[in-house]
């Protein structure tokens, strides 16, 4: 076997074929983009449950709000005929 073509006990193109595929949450697909929005978002809220200062709060609240929007705007809804 060529050497780096073992990453810890599977094979490198099995990790790479892992993470490639989208994650599954809830039973739902969901994108990379969105993976990485949902990270941020549960960051973000869990700076807001430690933070007081009444002037932060909102800014990061705001900064939640903005980054769902973003979610719902990667993935809209079908309109309904």
């Amino acid at each position: 076997m060529a050497a780096g073509t073992k990453l810890g006990n599977e094979s490198f193109s099995s990790q790479v074929a892992v993470q490639a595929l989208p994650a599954m949450t809830q039973d739902i697909f969901t994108c990379g983009k969105c993976d990485e929005i949902d990270e941020k978002i549960a960051h973000h809220s869990r700076l807001l449950s430690l933070i007081t200062d009444k002037i932060a709060r909102d800014g990061i609240a705001g900064l939640i709000e903005e980054m769902k929007t973003e979610k719902a705007a990667l993935h809209p809804e079908p309109e309904e005929k």
